[in-house]
């Protein structure tokens, strides 16, 4: 098995609208968690981070707004490939979780297809499994790759993902 090999990253966080900004804050253990409007099963308040996004926007028009910011800077970094000829690889939160929007597996990639103006590479999907999905998408990812694709992968690692795999030092260094 060939080693993966990181060619380019995107990331849109509560910290920083990209890689480099939202990595350099996470690494001076910035981070702009609060209570959320959502509650979780036990009755507690949710603790997130909002994106501030400019202008502000709300819904699945904001999860389609960070998608295509981090597939953006995220395909930046590949000149030579065409949006279309990269796989897709969407994790989002687990279909119970508190606040998820109805049909997103359904239709989230056909929205980005939409906004970024050019059809999917049709390997590209969804990944909706919680805190397993990331390690879902690379598994993919290596699959693909196997099998001669290149392939995109954005995992969308949740912060309850972070709390519970991280050293307790390095908790709220890395969110």
């Amino acid at each position: 098995m060939k080693p993966l090999t990181v060619l380019a990253t995107g990331m849109i966080t509560g910290v920083g609208l990209d890689s480099p900004s939202s990595c350099a804050a996470m690494r001076c253990a910035i981070d702009a968690f609060g209570e959320t409007r959502f509650m979780d099963r036990g009755g507690e308040w949710i603790i997130g981070s909002a994106v501030p996004l400019d202008p502000p926007l709300r819904g699945r028009e904001k999860i389609v707004r960070m998608a295509l910011a981090a597939i953006g800077e995220c395909l930046s970094g590949l000149q030579d490939m065409a949006p279309g000829a990269v796989p897709i690889l969407l994790c989002v939160a687990e279909n119970d979780r508190p606040g998820r929007f109805q049909g997103l597996d359904q239709t989230l990639l056909d929205d980005v297809s939409r906004q970024l103006g050019v059809p999917l590479h049709p390997a590209s999907a969804i990944f909706s499994n919680g805190r397993v999905a990331g390690v879902q998408a690379i598994v993919r990812a290596r699959e693909l790759i196997d099998s001669g694709i290149p392939a995109a992968c954005w995992p969308e690692l949740t912060h309850s993902w972070w709390r519970q795999h991280l050293p307790t030092s390095k908790r709220n260094a890395v969110y």
